[in-house]
């Protein structure tokens, strides 16, 4: 490839330290890519790992791993498409469990598990309404039943 970028730039008129630079320049970027591709591969893990927990009907499990892996990520990865992915995944599990606990009538972990959907997606319908069932019942201070 250098040996290739070389000859065309000396057909081109470039300098050979042209080439040499734009060489450079891809081996960082690749290098780059590979450091990310390493970060990621935690949460990539831990993803695979959730998806299983959930279908073996684990849900609170795998949300609780899948929330550990995504917290660990470096900031700078979060707008990766897989941490986007996992982060649209964390608040479905979320106002899932959190349905599930308003049936239980267990209404401040409904409460709890709302916002934590919210914090990954602010318009999470079910979150949203599972919040405000949850605000409603705590501030009356009675238990409603499951409808």
């Amino acid at each position: 490839m250098k040996i290739f970028l070389l000859v065309l730039s000396l057909y081109l008129g470039f300098s050979e330290k042209s080439v040499v630079c734009a060489s450079t320049l891809q081996e960082q970027i690749e290098a780059e890519t590979g450091k990310r591709e390493q970060m990621l591969q935690p949460l990539k893990e831990a993803y695979g790992v959730s998806r299983k927990l959930v279908a073996d009907g684990k849900s609170s499990e795998a949300c609780e791993l899948l929330e550990k892996a995504y917290e660990a990520l470096p900031e700078v990865l979060r707008g990766s498409s897989l941490a986007l992915e996992v982060n649209r995944t964390l608040s479905k599990l979320q106002a899932s469990l959190a349905e599930a606990a308003a049936q239980q009538n267990h209404w401040p972990e409904v409460r709890q598990r709302a916002l934590a959907s919210l914090q990954h997606d602010p318009k999470n319908d079910v979150a949203l309404l599972q919040l405000q069932k949850s605000d409603e019942v705590l501030r009356r201070g009675t238990i409603v039943t499951g409808k």
